[in-house]
């Protein structure tokens, strides 16, 4: 279990917040982390909890989501539950056992054991279902989840072939950006015997053909009779819409 003389050792800017949360500084040259700390309940080993911000300080929210884990129960795995209503406009609260992370490595290793990383989320982010390969790979280039400011940045997976730029991903699923994905689709165009298939956090799937150039047909849940002819605009505003909404 963490203690109060573990966070006076290792970070800076060490206070106080009551019912059991510290927040703790790690200060760099451009940017400073903000390090909300809940200490769990010895009695019953609960788990100490971790909230980290990039350069924003704000205690009303991390009592917010610390409040909303008062039953969470300590697991090595990715849990994800419900967050109350907030000026960020999170929906979720990602529980990162401490195989999923590497905070406090190198300084607390052995007080890491109980540490579950606590990430604010829009639904669309993660499914908690992520290996632990991917949910390094999420955080690292796709969701920057220590930017509270951040916009929604969907879960993607993408199958693709496109003959014409001889690229594909076979009949493997690959996780990319949003960005990536409209790049993907820009190059679809006009290629009649490729295709994009891609599936959402829900694990929904759509299916993008272009038999013609600037002409797409989008196929919804592999149901050919949802076909649709659409512009390259409606596309990319239908295909937002699949990433970031609940059915």
């Amino acid at each position: 279990m963490l203690t109060k003389e573990d966070l006076a050792t290792n970070f800076s800017g060490v206070c106080e917040l009551g019912q059991g949360v510290f927040k703790c500084l790690d200060e760099l040259p451009q940017k400073t982390y903000f390090n909300y700390i809940k200490f769990g309940a010895i009695n019953d080993s609960g788990p100490d909890l971790l909230l980290v911000s990039e350069n924003i300080e704000d205690d009303v929210f991390a009592s917010i989501v610390f409040s909303s884990l008062s039953s969470i129960n300590y697991a090595d795995t990715l849990q994800l539950t419900i967050l109350p209503e907030n000026g960020y406009g999170f929906t979720n609260v990602v529980l990162a056992g401490p195989s999923y992370h590497r905070h406090f490595k190198g300084r607390l290793d052995e007080k890491r054991d109980n540490l579950l990383l606590c990430i604010p989320s829009y639904q669309c982010e993660f499914t908690a279902t992520e290996s632990i390969e991917d949910f390094f790979l999420v955080r690292r280039y796709i969701t920057p989840s220590e930017d509270w400011h951040r916009s929604q940045s969907p879960i993607i997976r993408l199958r693709c072939d496109n003959p014409k730029t001889q690229s594909g991903t076979g009949e493997e699923t690959v996780l990319v950006r949003f960005s990536n994905l409209v790049s993907e689709i820009g190059m679809l165009s006009g290629v009649s015997n490729g295709y994009i298939e891609i599936s959402n956090y829900e694990n929904r799937a759509i299916e993008i053909l272009s038999p013609s150039i600037d002409e797409f047909i989008l196929i919804r849940e592999r149901d050919d009779q949802t076909r649709e002819t659409i512009t390259h605009q409606n596309l990319l505003d239908s295909v937002w819409k699949f990433l970031v909404t609940t059915v």
